[in-house]
This record gives C-alpha cells, sequence and structure tokens, in this order.
C-alpha cells in the first residue's frame, strides 16, 4: 500500500512540476507577447509640445477635412497638421482675412468636405483654395455669438448653435442665415 502511495504522490508531484513549468512557460510568452504590444503602441503615439508646434495646449475641438488635415482648435489659435507640420493660424485685428478670433470653440467639416470654425466671436468658413478664413453673419444676432454646436442639416444648410442668441439655419452656398 505504501508503495501504492508513494507512486500516486511522485506521479501527483511530477504533474505539478510539469504544470509549473509549463506554466512559467506560459507566463513568459504572455508576457512577451504583451510588452511586444506595448511597445509597438507605444513606438507608434507621439506627442507634439506645444512650446514649437501647437499654438496653445488648452485643446477645443479636433476633427479631420477632406484633403487629410487635422484640424485642431485651442483657446489661442486653430492649427493645421499635415503629418509632418503645423501651421497656425490666429486673430489678426487688421487683417480680415484671418479668424474672427483665438478662441475656437466648435469645428466641423460639412458634407462637401468644407471647414467651418466657431469662435468666440462667430463663425468662420475656411476657403481652402486661398487659405483663407471668410466671417459669416448670423442674421438676427446682434453681436457674433459664440458658437457651441454646428451640424449638417441637409447638403445645403447647417444649423448653427450658439451661447445666448438662439439656433440659426445657414445656407452653406449663401452663407445666409
Amino acid at each position: 500500500m505504501r508503495n501504492c502511495l508513494d507512486s500516486l504522490w511522485f506521479t501527483v508531484y511530477s504533474l505539478w512540476l510539469r504544470f509549473t513549468v509549463y506554466g512559467l512557460q506560459l507566463r513568459f510568452i504572455v508576457f512577451c507577447l504583451l510588452f511586444a504590444v506595448a511597445f509597438t503602441a507605444v513606438g507608434q503615439t507621439q506627442h507634439f509640445f506645444t512650446s514649437d508646434k501647437l499654438s496653445s495646449n488648452q485643446i477645443t475641438a479636433i476633427c479631420q477635412d477632406k484633403t487629410g488635415y487635422i484640424w485642431v482648435g485651442t483657446e489661442y489659435g486653430l492649427n493645421k497638421y499635415d503629418g509632418y507640420r503645423f501651421t497656425n493660424y490666429l486673430y489678426t485685428p487688421e487683417d480680415e482675412a484671418s479668424l474672427s478670433s483665438n478662441v475656437i470653440s466648435f469645428l466641423f467639416v460639412d458634407v462637401q468636405g468644407h471647414l467651418w470654425v466657431g469662435t468666440q466671436k462667430g463663425l468662420d468658413y475656411y476657403d481652402d483654395v486661398n487659405d483663407r478664413f471668410v466671417h459669416v453673419t448670423l442674421e438676427g444676432a446682434k453681436a457674433a455669438p459664440r458658437i457651441n454646436h454646428i451640424v449638417q442639416e441637409d447638403e445645403g444648410h447647417l444649423l448653427v448653435g450658439t451661447a445666448g442668441y438662439g439656433l440659426f439655419r445657414l445656407d452653406t452656398e449663401t452663407f445666409k442665415s
């Protein structure tokens, strides 16, 4: 009987050792796979430092236009990223083709692929052919309102939500509300 128990104990102990060895091997393989995935993910991310690239580190909106540019709105200007570098767009009082304000509140690309920029002082349309901004007047507003949201109503119209002035329906061809 003792030989039988010794044999059983030896078999269980052998299986336990084998399981432990295989368990360690499996853990090592899983660790290596997780490390490889984590290393790959870290290698594909990039942090853009504001001191030499973005106009501000206070990001308010991000979108991508029809040509693939990434637009980043901030509390101090708008930034266009082409995959290699940023181009900064800022409000300049003497330049009518600049933004209406440096505080970007909303970015929207319509079904035609045009970029609309909501700021704290109104709505701007980006003219990509001339690389300039067109200020859009929202008829009925006593002043240029802060733009909170933009949605596409149909192919030719946008709904523009403002702070304190209500909702405007904008014709995207004529810029009339």
